[in-house]
């Protein structure tokens, strides 16, 4: 069984986690926009690990 990150409101760190989250998520589309990839949840985006072979594959490209 995975275990999932829970949010909980009202916590500071909690708030600091889902911003920290959400850049991700917006960093993860920004780099991926060419591939037409949407992330939106990154627990259920990851699992399978696409998405990270894709940003591995444009490491590579664009960090060269």
């Amino acid at each position: 069984m995975r275990k999932r990150l829970s949010k909980h409101t009202g916590s500071k760190s909690s708030l600091t986690l889902a911003l920290s989250l959400q850049v991700l998520i917006d960093w993860i589309n920004d780099v991926l926009v060419g591939e037409r990839i949407i992330v939106k949840d990154l627990a259920e985006d990851l699992y399978d690990g696409q998405v990270l072979q894709k940003l591995f594959g444009r490491r590579g490209q664009t960090w060269g």
